[in-house]
């Protein structure tokens, strides 16, 4: 199972500080976030074929 991300009070602060400025930028790390655990399971998911299409 993958590691879920946790941010302390202080770096929450932080966050909604600069919410506006960094949100594509955000956007963009979930992106990353949810391609980087797609590809840690993808060769599982291949060798069994759930993939739709295989």
């Amino acid at each position: 199972m993958a590691k879920a991300l946790t941010f302390s009070g202080q770096d929450r602060v932080a966050l909604a500080i600069h919410r506006n400025e960094r949100a594509i930028t955000a956007k963009n790390a979930h992106f990353l976030t949810d391609h980087i655990i797609l590809a840690q399971f993808l060769p599982e998911l291949l060798a069994n074929r759930w993939i739709v299409g295989e």
